[in-house]
């Protein structure tokens, strides 16, 4: 499995699977950086750590 494949997955855990709205975070993300939306410039230490405040900035979920 690539690295970009393991980030796509643990977003997908961490934001989609959880309930978080994954546009809301797509906003959050990229005011975070300069690096955008593209999660192949991030590093998985970098996405752990925005996904960490942004859980932590939202902390009820939307039902999906």
């Amino acid at each position: 499995m690539e690295i970009t494949e393991i980030k796509q997955q643990y977003l997908r855990s961490e934001i989609i699977d959880k309930g978080y709205d994954p546009e809301k975070f797509s906003e959050f993300l990229s005011s975070q950086s300069e690096k955008g939306l593209d999660i192949e410039s991030w590093t998985i230490e970098e996405l752990g750590e925005a996904v960490y405040k942004f859980q932590n900035l939202n902390e009820n979920p939307t039902e999906q």
